[in-house]
């Protein structure tokens, strides 16, 4: 059993999610060789386009990890509870803060390998950062991969059917990232995903289901994500050079500060709202009703099984 809270120290004020995993339940070998996965890629990072770790504490028969809190959601929260899709100037913010993370990963021969919006947390300070560390894979330098991990509608051809793939991987998932957020979900929603996994390899690096909509200098940044053979790809250090790209280095934090301004108050709500139903009416105290701890003032606590 894997427990999420938001707690806020009361001597320094600062909010932290705090992630606990209770070994007297039930948790599984590989639930547990996971998470442990995820702290040593967390200790590897520091980046601020990547969610703070700041460490891992032992209470009784727990595991406490404390985690950068990200008031504004995901990516996909915004679509999925305030049914909105982004704009180009919105997707050019979170892209570059997504490459400036991946940029430094892939520069310690980190491989994120499941890079979708679910995995991208916006702040009220206007950043995306990258998060969940789980499948991710440290490696040696020029070592390739070969276990098929990710979440499929994301996932790039080599990851399927080549059996060995690199960093590269990860600048695929981005382009399908980029049309989730311009179309609100990923290409091939509508497929089960075992079908997807046939289709990716076989067809086509998918596109916009109207390019009318957007700039050439998106649909150009698209395609250098999305090419098939993966050494065609363009690496972060030449994407963040891109037009698309190049001028959200000023721009991305008023951008995605107003994005969460605006927000902010439907995702909080409305996933509270999701989390209840999905957990029997049963998720924890409500900010109303907020417990003191000694030292933390303990909010919302979320279960995951």
């Amino acid at each position: 059993m894997v427990l999420l809270f938001f707690v806020v120290t009361l001597r320094k004020k600062k909010n932290y999610a705090i992630k606990i995993i209770d070994f007297v339940r039930d948790i599984t070998e590989e639930e547990l060789e996971s998470e442990l996965a995820e702290l040593d890629v967390y200790r590897e990072t520091d980046s601020p386009f990547i969610v703070k770790f700041f460490g891992v504490y032992e209470k009784d028969s727990s595991l406490l990890i404390a985690m950068e809190y990200c008031s504004g959601g995901s990516i996909c929260d915004i679509y999925e509870y305030c049914k909105l899709t982004f704009n180009e100037k919105q997707i050019s913010a979170v892209c570059f803060c997504v490459l400036k993370g991946l940029e430094h990963l892939h520069g310690k021969n980190i491989t994120h390998r499941d890079i979708k919006g679910a995995n991208i947390l916006l702040t009220q300070a206007g950043v995306a950062k990258i998060t969940d560390f789980g499948v991710s894979k440290i490696t040696e330098k020029d070592n390739k991969m070969q276990t098929m991990v990710g979440s499929p509608y994301w996932m790039a051809p080599e990851v399927i059917s080549q059996g060995s793939y690199d960093n590269l991987a990860d600048i695929w998932s981005l382009g399908i990232t980029c049309i989730e957020m311009a179309e609100g979900g990923p290409p091939r929603g509508e497929q089960t995903p075992l079908r997807v996994l046939r289709m990716i390899p076989a067809l086509p690096p998918p596109t916009f289901k109207d390019p009318t909509k957007w700039s050439k200098d998106f649909q150009d940044f698209l395609s250098k994500c999305l090419q098939t053979k993966a050494g065609n790809r363009s690496v972060c250090k030449e994407l963040l050079k891109h037009p698309f790209i190049r001028n959200s280095k000023k721009l991305y934090k008023k951008e995605l500060k107003s994005l969460v301004l605006s927000t902010i108050s439907d995702v909080t709500s409305q996933k509270r709202e999701a989390l209840q139903k999905k957990n029997g009416g049963i998720c924890g105290s409500s900010p109303e009703k907020k417990r003191n701890d000694g030292e933390f003032i303990i909010y919302n606590a979320v279960h995951f099984s």
